[in-house]
């Protein structure tokens, strides 16, 4: 690869553009409300894939969307799209590399220019950004399984992870490893007692009291770990009145640990959260930031697992607007057979389908059953 011709090429779309450390590293510059951003490139060996481009710190415009910063840095890669999705001509190098800097400059001028835009778009990244401030003890994610259908408030049994019993059926199994909420509503219902079994539920330990509401909005997930106390607060002011008053409650009570989680809407969808708290001696859940760091108490964010239809039908393509929607389906060979499995997981709630014939050998290498 020429990199002095890919240094060359982007200059020509009228960006400055130079190379730096050997050769190896590849600096851009454009102008955004009247200051210089800089995007950042170590060149691969190879070029098997689209160039991965680095914003880099110090440019003054706060969080930004489609950035995957760090916990300490507003910085971070720019991600647009899939990767492995876009071609790349091994043979003229400089192209792709054209390409992604217009369209990393075209999208971060209009996040800078538009704080709306901005602001929409971290909603729409929400679980991503607040991925980041789950990442645990040696890279593992803080993560837990909730079954809960996020339209009102209502209280939690949350069980912690089961204690590893040394066979080989428990080890790689995530929902043993992970704490498990089920909302009071469903705790017995039939729907979950699959989960319950694969959880070993009844093997597990109660951990404190928990609490599950939505929220009528929602800001962009915080950057580092010491916003989420604030962060956090602001948010409460977004509970129903139904919510606030489970959540005085837990002001009331004394535990060493709180669990509390979030469901609101974000475009073309719903977010949902989880927070920790936690306190070496018994105390009321905090009112303000200022009153949990006085008593000692810890915050900790966690990624949700839903096992709830609501949430996992819509992020499988899929509306529960047809949950009450009834089909007839008449031919069940190969290609109704797949037709029944893309109503279902569309959202179909009933299906009756309707073939007098038998599946034979010859059948199986184009049918959906095995």
């Amino acid at each position: 690869m020429n990199r002095d011709q890919v240094r060359h090429s982007i200059t020509e779309l009228g960006y400055n553009a130079r190379l730096e450390e050997d050769g190896s590293k590849l600096i851009v510059e454009f102008a955004a409300r009247g200051r210089t951003v800089k995007l950042a490139h170590m060149f691969p060996d190879h070029l098997l894939r689209v160039p991965k481009f680095y914003l880099l710190r110090g440019h003054g415009f706060g969080k930004l969307a489609h950035v995957l910063t760090s916990e300490y840095d507003e910085g971070g890669e720019v991600c647009i799209a899939d990767p492995s999705s876009t071609a790349v001509n091994a043979d003229r190098p400089e192209l792709a590399y054209c390409a992604t800097v217009d369209g990393h400059v075209r999208l971060l001028t209009q996040l800078i220019d538009d704080p709306a835009y901005n602001r929409a778009e971290q909603l729409r990244e929400f679980g991503a950004h607040w991925g980041i401030l789950c990442r645990g003890r040696e890279g593992r994610r803080n993560e837990l399984f909730v079954a809960w259908d996020g339209d009102e408030a209502e209280s939690l049994h949350v069980r912690a992870p089961r204690t590893n019993s040394g066979r080989k059926e428990d080890f790689g199994r995530d929902l043993r490893t992970r704490p498990v909420a089920l909302a009071s509503s469903l705790v017995n219902h039939p729907r979950l007692m699959p989960v319950r079994e694969s959880a070993g539920w009844t093997m597990r330990r109660f951990v404190g009291k928990a609490l599950a509401a939505p929220l009528c909005d929602l800001d962009p997930a915080p950057m580092k770990s010491s916003d989420v106390l604030p962060w956090f607060f602001s948010m409460v002011d977004h509970m129903d009145s139904a919510g606030r008053r489970q959540l005085q409650r837990l002001h009331k009570d004394r535990q060493r640990e709180f669990w509390l989680v979030f469901s609101a809407p974000i475009p073309e969808g719903e977010a949902m959260f989880a927070i920790q708290w936690r306190s070496r001696s018994k105390g009321p859940l905090p009112n303000s930031a200022e009153e949990a760091k006085a008593a000692g108490w810890t915050a900790t964010p966690h990624a949700v697992r839903s096992l709830s239809r609501r949430s996992l039908v819509p992020r499988g393509g899929g509306s529960m607007d047809l949950t009450g929607k009834s089909v007839l389906l008449v031919g069940c060979g190969s290609v109704g057979g797949e037709i029944a499995l893309r109503l279902t997981s569309a959202g179909v709630g009933c299906l009756t389908l309707s073939d007098p014939d038998k599946l034979s050998e010859e059948n199986l290498y184009r049918h959906a059953l095995s």
